[in-house]
């Protein structure tokens, strides 16, 4: 009976078992699902970092386009007094705000996806929480594997210990065997038995007499609280005594009435102790096929606890390496926050250098208008001012020519800028 409720209960743990590997299938579905993320997330990363060489190239060559226009603010001075090359600056600074306008947008969008990176980080914190867990039903499952091993050894000491005692019962079953054939030695036996039995009585009497004594030495006796309840302890236990006494002599001669009987039946007994032996050889021998059927059943479950621990192990070895590339993601993010803050600088830069740019427009403007009176008042001058302004707009062609290669380079870039924009 105990087998079988031994194996109900390895049955019931090889169930709980099946059900932790489809919890820990569950688990390592999620763990594809979340490498799965952060593998988009590192593509999204590397085109985020593509875009900020792109961004970087361009900043490049608005620095080395100032510093031309810087150099060349004289000749661009001259170039002022043509109000066509004025409207075409002018459509350029709106050209830069537009950029700039772009960039600002651009940088609201990579705001907004470093937003998004943050949340899926949350997430990723989830099922770290989630993995913990895991550990932590892991964990329990170990410790229930242990309590089934400590278990199969203390059946296994069990089951020696029953073959031990089946051995010590054939032998006591032949000693006893051996006492049945000596009748004298079993009338001898009950002499003293009776002896003992007449004895038990006379104590029996005696402590009866005591514990008369005893009341009536109660009755005399004025007791304090505390000494009655010892006394009453005393006499509980002199009672317990006394009915252990009682059953003890009930038990022993019961045991004469059976040695009596057991004396009139020897052949009976000799019966019943074969069909005894027969029922308990009968019963080690399925005991022995149990156990060996309970064994090959543990080993089972030993290799699914090792396949379940290797599983276990893979888990938590997938774990730290995304604990590890999270690591790296945060770092990644940090740069990606300085560089950001970096590129605003660069922009508040460049505005501040679009600003610097229209003082001198302005006072180029100025200085030209300066130069007009200064022509109205020499006349004679006005031959060296037409070969000046001839020489000028020649110099204006080239610059023109110049500025537009540059624009077509800007266009190509946007045109590569909104195309990487429609790919994302």
């Amino acid at each position: 009976m105990v087998v079988h409720e031994e194996i109900s209960r390895l049955l019931e743990v090889e169930k709980t078992l099946e059900e932790q590997l489809k919890v820990n299938a569950e688990q390592k579905q999620r763990l594809n699902e979340l490498q799965q993320t952060i593998h988009e997330r590192d593509a999204k990363v590397n085109e985020l970092e593509e875009f900020l060489e792109q961004r970087d190239a361009l900043i490049e060559f608005g620095k080395g386009l100032l510093q031309k226009m810087d150099k060349d603010t004289k000749d661009l001075a001259r170039e002022v007094r043509n109000r066509k090359d004025q409207a075409y600056l002018r459509d350029q600074l709106d050209q830069a705000d537009e950029q700039h306008q772009q960039d600002q947008d651009r940088n609201e969008k990579l705001e907004a996806e470093v937003s998004k990176m943050k949340n899926r980080l949350m997430r990723q914190e989830l099922t770290e929480q989630e993995l913990t867990q895991t550990v932590l039903e892991r964990n329990a499952l170990q410790s229930k594997v242990n309590e089934l091993k400590e278990f199969l050894e203390q059946k296994d000491a069990l089951i020696d210990f029953g073959k031990d005692l089946l051995k010590k019962k054939d032998k006591d079953t032949n000693d006893l065997a051996r006492e049945v054939r000596n009748r004298a030695y079993l009338r001898d036996q009950l002499d003293q038995a009776d002896e003992q039995h007449q004895q038990d009585q006379d104590r029996n009497e005696k402590l009866e007499d005591e514990v008369s004594k005893l009341k009536d030495e109660l009755k005399r006796q004025e007791l304090t609280e505390q000494e009655l309840t010892q006394t009453d302890l005393e006499r509980n236990a002199l009672q317990r005594t006394v009915d252990e006494l009682k059953e003890f002599l009930e038990q022993r001669d019961a045991l004469i009435d059976f040695g009596k009987d057991l004396l009139k039946k020897n052949k009976e007994f000799k019966d019943l102790a074969r069909e005894f032996r027969n029922k308990v050889n009968a019963y080690v021998g399925d005991l022995l096929e149990n156990y060996i059927h309970l064994k090959d059943h543990c080993v089972d479950l030993e290799d699914a606890g090792v396949r379940l621990q290797q599983k276990l192990d893979k888990a938590d070895q997938q774990h730290l390496e995304d604990e590890v590339r999270n690591t790296e993601l945060e770092s990644e993010l940090a740069k990606m926050k300085k560089l950001q803050q970096h590129q605003q600088q660069k922009i508040q830069d460049l505005e501040r250098t679009s600003q610097d740019l229209e003082e001198q427009l302005d006072e180029a403007e100025r200085y030209h208008i300066q130069d007009e009176v200064e022509n109205l008042k020499n006349v004679g001058e006005l031959g060296e001012t037409q070969r000046k302004l001839k020489m000028s707009e020649a110099e204006n062609k080239a610059l023109k020519t110049e500025i537009q290669n540059e624009q077509d380079k800007i266009k190509k870039k946007t045109k590569k800028r909104s195309w990487w924009k429609c790919w994302e």
